[in-house]
């Protein structure tokens, strides 16, 4: 199995050769230099909130930044330190990924507790599991599958589409009351890269078995999508579509992501993947990409009722990333440069939600104007000015940074770093924002785990050299950026 770890903390290269110097090299360059200065200021960033949690939290799923109290939203294991135990290992905090074992070794994943299947499954099996890759720790792949086996029971519907919670003991699963029997696409459609490794690392089966049998069904719907975007709402019980309504942002984002990464993770021998990620592209492009007025700014709407829906949240901003790396693994060269273009435009809109704050953070709901408007004119309206400390940005940021090595990437950015490290820090940790729209916005006393799993991994990345980075043709980052290392199947797909 490839480590991630030999790329960033020296010794030998892959084939267990030691690793040698290029003397030209040794003279670093000042662009060098300032992203080295920038790598440390954003490990710094890590240990500043890392070090908050553990005087006030550790053990705990989340602390609450202003106020250092204790949040255990899901379930108590320790949310912030297993979701961010790679990002740990990557940055080689060998005394803080020390401490964080520990906890693993002590947590009971067959507890008695009702978890959200798909949280669970992004952010402690991907962590366990990216952990276990990056580590060659076996203690990272029992707890893996004890917690693994625990979830299975949520694929015990009718149709063996996901239950929306299970109970980690007694494997009860269920959708809650207020989404009666619907199953959201995001939840079912994005946890396949986790049990698909799981079953890869394990050799036992059953965990893609699982993971497959909801690709089946989806598979089979594809004509019932439109033009290759599904639904948002789908029956457990008959597999059945509830309603038309087609986005690429929340309730859906990441099953468009897994479509493409699903292809890779299994060394592109699962054709089945390509098609339907190919095929929601083009529906994607056809229903949902508009230019905004009067600035013609690209973006992404919603459709429902048959029209669009000039709605767009920053969730959204993960699919320039995901056209990017899907335009560089296309053999079809006109494809993958419109692909590419409008990866760049997008990008590019994402980043411009920043920078039009007065705080240089984005809002995370906003609705664009395409009516013929005059210059000057406000291109959008913003819905909700919240800043969660979301990843999508960076995420893509990083993607077209290392596919292009476009320095402009790397700046926009170290502009949005600079932006979190002066609203959002506390005393403690980090905290989201209320409204970005004013230049002190109050913050909301939330650090959700995302935050050192995703923001600032792709930041430290961001800042890494060529060859040390995690190489995007040898490892699949999960949505919650968990790198997995690319295996071949015998699949036909």
């Amino acid at each position: 199995m490839p480590s991630i770890l030999p790329l960033y903390h020296g010794g030998n290269d892959r084939d267990g050769r030691q690793a040698t110097v290029d003397a030209s090299r040794l003279v670093e360059s000042d662009e060098a230099a300032s992203d080295k200065a920038r790598q440390k200021a954003v490990v710094a960033a890590f240990t500043h909130a890392w070090e908050g949690y553990r005087r006030h939290a550790f053990g705990h799923d989340e602390i609450r930044p202003t106020t250092n109290a204790t949040n255990d939203s899901w379930g108590g294991f320790g949310a912030v330190l297993i979701d961010g135990l790679d990002t740990m290992m990557l940055m080689g905090l060998d005394e803080y990924v020390a401490e964080a074992r520990k906890v693993v070794q002590a947590d009971d994943f067959a507890k008695d507790y009702s978890a959200s299947f798909f949280e669970t499954t992004i952010r402690y099996l991907g962590g366990l599991l990216a952990a276990y890759a990056a580590s060659d720790d076996e203690l990272y792949l029992t707890k893996a599958v004890q917690l693994g086996d625990a979830l299975l029971p949520a694929f015990n519907s009718k149709t063996g589409l996901p239950y929306h919670e299970v109970n980690l003991q007694t494997g009860a699963a269920k959708n809650p009351s207020w989404n009666t029997d619907n199953c959201i696409l995001s939840e079912i459609g994005s946890v396949q890269l986790e049990f698909k490794s799981l079953s890869h690392f394990t050799g036992d089966p059953k965990y893609a078995a699982a993971a497959d049998s909801v690709m089946d069904v989806l598979w089979e719907k594809r004509e019932q999508s439109v033009d290759g975007l599904y639904p948002v709402y789908i029956s457990a019980e008959t597999g059945e579509f509830r309603d038309a309504h087609v986005t690429m942002g929340a309730l859906a984002d990441s099953f468009y992501e897994y479509l493409l990464k699903q292809w890779l993770l299994t060394g592109k021998s699962e054709a089945r993947y390509k098609a339907m990620y190919d095929a929601s592209v083009d529906g994607m492009i056809k229903h949902l990409v508009a230019r905004s007025q009067p600035s013609g700014r690209v973006f992404l709407g919603e459709y429902s009722g048959g029209q669009r829906v000039n709605v767009f949240d920053h969730l959204m901003c993960f699919v320039p990333g995901m056209l990017a790396l899907g335009a560089a693994n296309e053999p079809d060269a006109a494809r993958s440069a419109a692909h590419m273009e409008l990866a760049a435009e997008l990008t590019e809109t994402c980043y411009r939600l920043y920078a039009d704050q007065p705080s240089g953070l984005a809002p995370d709901v906003i609705s664009f104007n395409t009516a013929s408007a005059r210059p000057g004119t406000p291109d959008y309206r913003v819905k909700s000015g919240a800043y969660l400390l979301r990843p999508e940005t960076l995420e893509s940021l990083y993607i077209m940074y290392r596919l292009t090595g476009k320095s402009l990437y790397k700046e926009q950015a170290w502009e949005i770093f600079l932006a979190i490290e002066q609203h959002c820090r506390t005393p403690s940790a980090y905290s989201g924002v209320v409204d970005v729209r004013h230049a002190k916005p109050e913050l909301n006393n939330s650090m959700q785990s995302f935050f050192l799993a995703e923001t600032l991994k792709y930041l430290y990345l961001m800042f890494t050299p060529e060859a040390e980075a995690v190489p995007l043709d040898k490892f699949v980052f999960t949505t919650e950026a968990h790198p997995l290392p690319i295996f071949q199947t015998s699949a036909g797909g």
